[in-house]
């Protein structure tokens, strides 16, 4: 029997081509009824100001609502199982938010003399978004896998790992806490922006340029522990330190991005937790001396946690 998580999948990679499908359906029922020239986008006083013909307009519609969230669906197959439901409805909210917005400010235009004239772009945003989120909510509560972390269920490191080498022995370890999803998911959604800004979507060029910089961010993070302790390191910027001094002890842990920390980057948890989190999986997990622990999503997390213990460890023979 299919499980869950791929049924969620199933139903974000066919929301968007369906979707479609019926606003071309649609729209051809009451092409009489609408003018050869219609309006595509509206200023900010909502006059409209970009007019394409009838065709082009159904065209770029299906097109926006059927491809778009195939990028979220694609993003879905390759993350980790445990935000796969989560991706899947966020690719059926848009696809249910692209056709609403498309062809409803289309089918509105019906019997109206001039392009646009008296369609309220505004409204069907609003009624958009609502749909989007009511779908959404609905295939990510279908796509929750059984046993997925819910609340609070980061593992946590029992006995730390350390390294069996010469006090004299240097000692450094460095790796990569980005996400390829999230790279591939950010040159897309930057490569789009020009796209849908020729095609008169300039509404939509603003989420994904947002979209586009949060996942290049969340994708360019680099881990690096030596004598200094642990620096996360992103765009130039350190987004999280751990001196050797605070390190009570570190160790290899498992962590649901949204179960635990509600999303993806530099994220802090209800328990005063903080953490950079580009995926659920693997983590290096860090108890720190009076203080909240501090995650970092990493492969390898084992290495990374014996070489901080073993540094932290020195550190603390050093001061006795």
């Amino acid at each position: 029997m299919r499980d869950r998580t791929t049924s969620s999948l199933v139903v974000g990679a066919l929301a968007g081509p369906v979707l479609a499908l019926v606003g071309v359906a649609v729209t051809a029922s009451r092409s009489g009824r609408l003018p050869e020239t219609v309006a595509t986008h509206w200023g900010p006083g909502g006059e409209a100001d970009g007019f394409m013909s009838r065709t082009s307009a159904v065209v770029v519609a299906a097109l926006l609502t059927a491809l778009l969230p195939q990028l979220l669906t694609v993003v879905a197959v390759v993350s980790h199982r445990t935000t796969r439901g989560l991706l899947a409805g966020v690719a059926t909210g848009t696809a249910a938010l692209l056709a609403v917005v498309g062809f409803g400010t289309l089918l509105a235009q019906q019997g109206q003399p001039a392009p646009g004239g008296d369609v309220s772009p505004g409204l069907f945003v609003g009624v958009g978004l609502v749909a989007g989120l009511a779908s959404g909510m609905l295939v990510a509560r279908l796509g929750q896998a059984p046993g997925d972390p819910a609340d609070g269920s980061t593992s946590r490191p029992t006995d730390g790992p350390t390294l069996d080498v010469a006090p004299t022995t240097r000692l450094a370890w460095t790796g990569r806490a980005g996400s390829a999803p999230a790279l591939v998911a950010g040159v897309v959604a930057l490569a789009a922006v020009p796209v849908v800004l020729v095609l008169g979507a300039g509404w939509v060029a603003v989420p994904l340029a947002l979209v586009a910089l949060l996942a290049l961010v969340t994708a360019t993070a680099h881990v690096v522990v030596d004598q200094h302790g642990l620096r996360v390191t992103a765009v130039g910027l350190a987004w999280a330190r751990v001196p050797l001094d605070e390190v009570a002890s570190a160790g290899p842990g498992t962590v649901s991005a949204l179960g635990d920390f509600g999303g993806w980057g530099w994220r802090h948890g209800r328990d005063g937790r903080t953490a950079w989190v580009t995926r659920s999986g693997p983590a290096l997990v860090v108890q720190r001396v009076d203080a909240p622990d501090v995650l970092v999503t990493v492969e390898r997390p084992d290495e990374a946690a014996a070489v901080l213990n073993t540094l932290a460890a020195r550190r603390r023979t050093a001061h006795r």
